[in-house]
Formats: C-alpha cells, structure tokens, sequence
C-alpha cells in the first residue's frame, strides 16, 4: 500500500472539505440567483469548512442556520 507524505494528506484534506462550497458557488442556478438579486429568507448550510457560504445570507439578506451533519463531538 502507498504512503503519503503528512503534507499531501493535508492537502488532501483541504480538498476535500473545500470542494463542496466551490461545488455549490459555482453552480450554474446559484450563479444565476447571485446575479438576479434574489433575496430569501432563510438559508440552512453545513457549518463544516463552509464559512465561505455564509456570506450568501448577507448577499440575499437572509437568516443563516448551521447544522453540522458531522456531530458535536
């Protein structure tokens, strides 16, 4: 079995907690409400490595609930 270095698995890591915000930012229908000023009242995103998403209840003037599907502990 190959090993990694400790600075791959970071990397690795860092991926693969970022992924999903850079997935949902670039996603042609949120690009779409980001453009077209739409405004909601409520957003729900997983508070894991998604700090970038919070900026979206400032952006559509909503209220922003985390919920982390990983636990308390």
């Amino acid at each position: 079995m190959p090993t990694i270095s400790k600075w791959e698995e970071l990397n690795w890591g860092i991926e693969f907690l970022t992924m999903p915000t850079r997935k949902v930012l670039e996603h042609p229908e949120v690009q779409k409400w980001l453009e077209n000023g739409v405004k909601f009242d409520l957003l729900i995103v997983e508070v894991l490595q998604q700090d970038a998403l919070y900026a979206l209840s400032h952006h559509f003037n909503a209220s922003l609930i985390g919920v982390s599907s990983f636990g308390t502990d």
